[in-house]
């Protein structure tokens, strides 16, 4: 009799030390649902024309957030952006004010022309949807990115090929978008056609969206659509309007590039762009492929061209630029512009940067303090698969590395990293970093 009991308490006990031993050593920590109420202000979460759903699911380590209002609903990743977006559905709200009342009515009928007509009253169809990109780190901590560049001039060739693509594209009228994307995407290209009849155009609609505080080239189509009608009024000199002047923002590129983006034209600002990187040593071939990026907005394009300005005396710059121009999508565009921030942020709050490189397909910083730091433009980090495999590599190997967080990190991630002897800087961005600094010079005098 006991030797059948211990016959089946073994057979019972083989399975569970099967599973044990098949189990990962690493933990595998999902994303969290939170509430947005954490995460943004009230009257973020809550306006006049938007209301946010209460719950954010945390994807690709952004926050997406959900977003319903009278003008469409938006998927939206990243707080900031979020912020982003409620200040477009403001100012989408009150320039629809504006065109519904007399006085523009009076001047698009006694002055506009018919194809402008034909643009005002395809603006005007609703746009029901608008979704959001995911943020693509993804694609950056398998490496991916950096794969598709170590072969020579691949990024430079890939993007003058897709440029030649979309050129044919367009040439036989192939559909590329979905069709609430694509109607959008006409008007704003008819708009952009009859500008050229009327100089006044380009630099009515850039008053329009500073009087707004918002961004001239912001990838919101429907925000588009109603600068576009209001610019194409203001241009004649018939209408004027007025709003406050936007609110002011803590130093940032990213702000100096949305001034610039009220001041100058589109083509004065890529000529700017241009004649800045050519100053600092950046190849011909580089800036024209970075001129022709269709990731990167004109204003991300500013942003990055100030911060090269600011890193140009550190080793491996071109590479790391290099290596930006592989992006794809709006939301890779996104996480490498403030991963490049962080690091200018780093540098003007800690110390100078010694050598900017590519590890295991990832951009790190070595200061001059000796530390290595390894950027990451993320609003949460949990312990995931991804990043475990990330940064256990020998490239990392040094005695004093850091990870910089844009966003915050789990109890679990942080004790994880900690075991691997990371140390953590959280919320490392913008008027913040002055906090990350403080924390950095305690720690090190410690």
């Amino acid at each position: 009799m006991h030797r059948v009991l211990k016959t089946v308490v073994c057979l019972l006990t083989l399975p569970r030390l099967a599973l044990l031993e098949a189990s990962p050593h690493e933990p595998n920590e999902g994303p969290p649902l939170l509430f947005a109420k954490d995460l943004l202000s009230e009257e973020h979460c809550l306006g006049e024309w938007h209301k946010v759903e209460p719950i954010v699911q945390v994807r690709n380590f952004g926050y997406l957030f959900r977003v319903k209002s009278e003008f469409g609903d938006f998927e939206v990743m990243g707080r900031e952006a979020m912020e982003e977006c409620v200040r477009e559905i403001e100012a989408i709200a009150r320039l629809n004010e504006i065109s519904q009342a007399e006085a523009f009515a009076t001047s698009v009928s006694s002055k506009l022309t018919e194809p402008v007509l034909v643009t005002v009253g395809v603006a005007r169809r609703p746009v029901s949807t608008v979704v959001g990109l995911p943020t693509g780190i993804g694609r950056y901590l398998q490496g991916k990115l950096y794969q598709a560049r170590k072969s020579s001039g691949k990024a430079i060739s890939k993007i003058r090929k897709g440029k030649n693509n979309g050129q044919a594209s367009e040439t036989k009228g192939e559909a590329t978008e979905d069709q609430s994307r694509s109607v959008a995407e006409s008007v704003a290209n008819s708009t952009d056609k009859l500008s050229k009849r009327h100089l006044g155009y380009s630099e009515s609609k850039r008053i329009w969206a500073q009087r707004l505080g918002v961004n001239p080239y912001s990838d919101n189509m429907v925000l588009q659509e109603a600068l576009g009608r209001i610019a194409w009024t203001s241009s004649l000199g018939e209408f004027t309007g007025g709003f406050a002047a936007p609110v002011s923002e803590a130093f940032s590129y990213a702000s100096k590039a949305r001034k610039y983006a009220w001041e100058y034209s589109p083509t004065e600002l890529e000529r700017a762009n241009g004649i800045l990187l050519k100053k600092l040593g950046v190849s011909k071939e580089t800036i024209r492929a970075f001129s022709d990026s269709p990731a990167y907005s004109l204003s991300q394009k500013t942003e990055i061209a100030l911060i090269v300005e600011s890193l140009s005396a550190v080793e491996g710059m071109e590479k790391v630029l290099e290596m930006m121009l592989l992006s794809e999508t709006e939301g890779e565009a996104r996480f490498l512009v403030k991963t490049l921030a962080i690091l200018e942020d780093y540098r003007r709050e800690v110390s100078n940067i010694q050598e900017l490189s590519i590890r295991s397909g990832l951009i790190v910083a070595v200061g001059e303090n000796g530390y290595m730091i390894l950027p990451l433009a993320v609003d949460y980090l949990h312990w995931d698969p991804l990043i475990s495999e990330a940064i256990n590599s020998e490239d990392f190997e040094n005695d004093k590395r850091e990870i910089w967080i844009s966003g915050t990190i789990s109890p679990v991630a942080r004790g994880r990293l900690r075991e691997l002897r990371w140390y953590v800087v959280e919320e490392c961005l913008g008027d913040k970093a002055q906090t990350a600094s403080s924390q950095f010079q305690k720690r090190s005098n410690g």
